[in-house]
């Protein structure tokens, strides 16, 4: 009786065995290539980070060169408004509304300029 209880209970366990671990190999193999993919998905991603980083790098550059160039405007347009408020002439006869407006309109021009410039 001993052994026959021994066979089933080994039968039992060989059967529990087969049930749980008929797929063991395939579950391992999968296993390993979900690693290989999330590892390789966060160096992918650390890459990306990398390349935005270089992104924001070039751009804050940029500014700096943009700027020298954005300088030389404002300085030229700035000497132009300057020339034109001391030499620029209304014509004779003029309402003095259009001659106010004029001055006002050289004058904030001049303002802006002078602020682009200091400021830049």
């Amino acid at each position: 009786m001993a052994e026959l209880a021994g066979a089933a209970f080994g039968g039992f366990t060989g059967v529990l065995y087969d049930l749980f671990g008929y797929n063991r190999k395939n579950f391992k193999y999968d296993r390993e290539q979900r690693t290989i993919m999330e590892y390789q998905l966060s160096e992918m991603r650390l890459e990306q980070v990398g390349l935005w980083r270089k992104d924001v790098r070039d751009a804050i550059q940029l500014t700096p060169k943009k700027m020298e160039v954005y300088l030389l405007v404002i300085a030229i347009e700035l000497t132009g408004a300057a020339t034109c408020l001391c030499k620029a002439r209304v014509p004779p006869g003029a309402p003095p509304w259009l001659v106010a407006a004029s001055v006002l309109a050289i004058c904030s021009a001049i303002t802006y300029l002078f602020l682009g410039l200091w400021f830049g």
